[in-house]
């Protein structure tokens, strides 16, 4: 990739925007507008198995600046979430290999104990996991859970923590708040439980949020008043999003930038507009294919990527999506393509024969 490290130059919108709306209490961050709450350089995360490394996050690098939403995109498997799991420190030492940084405010997460980490998450960072039934602990009342995330971060008293568990779940339009906290999950809808994940995620005010398929398993009517729920909080609260999705319907019109994964590798990387009206990877057009459109005249089938993902344990040389696409050539078999500079600023793509060129 030639020129600056992807993201630096990209952002410039939702920093404005962040300024004109950040709430009081983050009014000490005015300071640092120019530099990203986020930047990820070269993070590689290597899962230990019988068979050798799984390399499920090769080199990613990419920045999330102050109240912006970034999507992260990609086939499953790709490494969208072991990329949200290696930032909020989630992964187990034992089973995995950890490289690279990823600095937060000018301090790099990899290089902290597990103490700090502990003091970081839910304060600092937070995530929404994929499966909010599977994210709760079903023997444990709500308000139990809520409140001990309160009383950890912020020592509030009980009674105080139960009021702002109260609010946190009216913030996130549940019209029985008192009730709900006196249940266990499984007594509320899906769609209930991923607004109680989202109000345990912002209990003490992060500054960034990872939202790994918050809309998973949950119908469209609800998936469309989650993901507006997150869009009006994020608002509301100035804060940044990462939103992990393997749809780029869901992403396309809530997002200012996109990063689109590869089996562990970002291949093309820019501002959402860019990305949708100007692709250069082949991947993200063979994505963008894929997404079923209510206008299509007649029955027709699905159009599909054909082949599969390479195996990350020895992935081989030359551009990964190479044996899947249709335009590729000798060199993309053999020569591993770097990010580079489309002619919009901020855009990034990995590609020797991008969309747009002559074959």
């Amino acid at each position: 990739m030639t020129g600056s490290h992807p993201g630096e130059n990209a952002g410039a919108a939702a920093r404005q925007r962040y300024a004109h709306n950040a709430p009081a209490r983050f009014a000490d961050d005015a300071a640092d507008m120019n530099t990203p709450l986020l930047e990820v350089r070269d993070l590689r995360l290597s899962y230990r198995t019988e068979r050798g490394l799984v390399r499920a996050v090769d080199g990613v690098s990419l920045t999330v600046d102050r109240g912006e939403t970034l999507g992260l995109v990609g086939e499953s498997g790709c490494g969208k979430t072991a990329f949200a799991r290696a930032v909020m420190g989630l992964v187990p030492a034992s089973a995995a290999e950890r490289g690279g940084s990823v600095v937060f405010e000018g301090e790099d997460l990899l290089t902290l104990d597990d103490k700090a980490m502990r003091k970081m998450m839910g304060a600092q960072i937070a995530m929404v996991f994929q499966s909010p039934l599977t994210s709760l602990n079903p023997v444990m009342r709500i308000g139990t859970q809520i409140i001990e995330s309160l009383r950890l971060h912020r020592s509030l008293t009980k009674a105080e923590a139960r009021a702002t568990a109260a609010d946190l779940l009216r913030s996130v339009h549940i019209a029985d708040p008192g009730g709900t906290l006196r249940r266990y999950p499984h007594q509320l809808s899906g769609g209930m439980r991923q607004r109680v994940i989202i109000a345990i995620a912002l209990a003490c005010g992060p500054k960034l949020l990872l939202a790994d398929e918050p809309t998973t398993a949950l119908d469209v009517t609800v998936q469309a008043q989650i993901l507006d729920l997150l869009a009006e909080l994020r608002r509301e609260r100035g804060m940044a999003t990462v939103l992990v999705s393997h749809d780029l319907g869901v992403v396309a019109t809530r997002t200012d930038r996109i990063a689109v994964m590869y089996a562990g590798k970002i291949v093309e990387y820019g501002p959402t507009p860019a990305l949708f009206h100007q692709t250069r990877m082949p991947y993200t057009k063979a994505l963008l294919g894929s997404i079923p459109r209510l206008d299509a005249k007649g029955r027709r089938p699905l159009n599909t990527i054909p082949g599969r993902p390479p195996s990350l344990l020895e992935p081989g040389p030359g551009c990964r999506f190479a044996p899947r696409c249709a335009y590729a050539q000798p060199r993309c078999l053999a020569e591993e393509p770097p990010l580079r500079d489309s002619s919009t600023p901020g855009h990034y793509f990995a590609c020797w024969n991008p969309i747009g060129t002559e074959r």
